[in-house]
């Protein structure tokens, strides 16, 4: 009974924490799914509990349909792909709209607000950015960063944003080319006092999610990468899926050891994924002091798209983290990985096979028997850049760095 009164407690706990947030945005959010979209929700704990929601939209141009040829089944791939084309802007028409119109609903509750847009010559420009709220102290916490037309306001409990630009490089008769992007974010950080701070214990935690991995169903490959500073990557090296860089000099040895969980069934899959995301919450709430960086608890399996759904770093002077990763292949393959790294996460492309791989030395589980390097490399395509934001201390906490950032994008087959 006592058991069960603890679970239910930290059920009720968790779902008090995903609660969180403004009812107009739940509400936006609703929408947003409704229409096809896929809001990316981040929740994160640097002393102050965050929630935060983004989504970003592309503006295509307008179809042009296919002149006619003699070849009818030319003729019926056109139409097949200008119908595609047509059914893609009215969703991104609509999502653009919905994520337009998502400050009219809290101009009259913004402490700080700042619209601005421009329409000239083909060029559109639009600048969004609200504060909402006030901290419980009644003191005017409120902050603005002025750059350009770009206006951002901190250190308050609600923060919106709706960002657009017109792409300058467009080809104006290239019914496939972005002719304008744009990007929404919104932050909640309710609890303005900050609170303690803790590392995770990745050994805790690791073993508090193990026995849903472990369960019927699912195949286990262990998995053990390292490089050191005579090992060099660049962003053309088509082997890398993620690269996380980290300070410079680079650290002169990095370490990742993990598990890849795989599974073949969907409903598993999900169910697992559910569960995963339940004992997350369960241990945040058992443990309200640790600090982590992302958990995506709405994350879902995405076909080829290798997804962060827990983060947790420890930045000190030699940077680690705690990462489960997720991923799919179609409908036949699930995979989770959790990985524990020291130094530098750099994940080659054909993970799925791999047993180890230092330093571009790579040796195959028993899988790569059976899946070629060339299918396994499949996994992972498409367009990925990828950043980390730290601050590196010595042994007396003394700050010898502070928030370098690196980014890189590669470049897929």
């Amino acid at each position: 009974m006592k058991k069960i009164l603890l679970a239910l407690t930290a059920l009720l706990t968790s779902l008090g924490i995903q609660a969180q947030g403004n009812p107009k945005i739940d509400s936006l959010v609703s929408r947003l799914k409704a229409q096809g979209a896929h809001p990316d929700i981040c929740y994160s704990y640097d002393g102050k509990r965050k929630k935060t929601i983004s989504a970003n939209v592309h503006l295509f141009n307008d179809v042009i349909p296919a002149a006619q040829t003699s070849d009818e089944r030319r003729n019926t791939i056109n139409a097949q792909a200008d119908s595609f084309l047509q059914a893609r802007n009215r969703q991104d028409k609509m999502v653009f709209q919905t994520l337009k119109d998502a400050y009219k609903p809290f101009v009259g509750d913004a402490a700080e607000c700042y619209l601005w847009e421009y329409h000239r010559n083909g060029v559109d420009s639009i600048r969004y950015s609200m504060a909402l709220g006030a901290y419980a102290t009644g003191s005017d916490s409120l902050y603005s960063s002025t750059y350009k037309r770009d206006v951002y306001y901190y250190n308050a409990p609600e923060m919106l944003t709706f960002y657009y630009n017109s792409n300058p490089n467009v080809r104006p008769n290239d019914s496939w080319d972005i002719k304008g992007f744009g990007w929404f974010n919104y932050v909640y950080s309710a609890d303005s006092v900050q609170g303690k701070r803790t590392y995770i214990d990745k050994e805790d935690y690791i073993r508090h999610i193990e026995r849903i991995l472990k369960q019927k169903g699912v195949e286990r490959y262990p998995l053990h990468l390292s490089h050191d500073s005579t090992c060099t990557i660049g962003i053309q090296n088509e082997e890398m899926i993620l690269s996380a860089e980290s300070k410079s000099p680079r650290q002169p040895k990095s370490e990742t050891k993990g598990t890849i969980y795989t599974i073949r069934s969907a409903a598993l899959a999900d169910s697992i994924l559910h569960q995963l995301v339940a004992a997350t919450w369960q241990y945040l709430d058992a443990h309200p002091t640790v600090c982590y960086g992302d958990f995506r608890a709405e994350s879902r399996f995405q076909n080829r798209t290798l997804t962060t759904l827990f983060c947790s770093e420890q930045l000190t002077r030699q940077y680690e983290e705690i990462r489960v990763l997720i991923h799919c292949l179609t409908d036949t393959e699930y995979n989770i990985l959790v990985l524990h790294t020291t130094g530098d996460l750099w994940l080659p492309k054909e993970w799925a096979i791999l047993k180890s791989w230092e330093n571009g030395k790579a040796t195959y589980n028993k899988r790569g028997k059976e899946i070629s390097l060339e299918k396994a490399r499949l996994h992972a395509t498409g367009s990925r850049k990828v950043s980390r934001h730290y601050t590196v201390t010595d042994e007396n906490a003394n700050i010898i760095r502070e928030k370098e950032h690196r980014e890189i994008k590669v470049v897929l087959e």
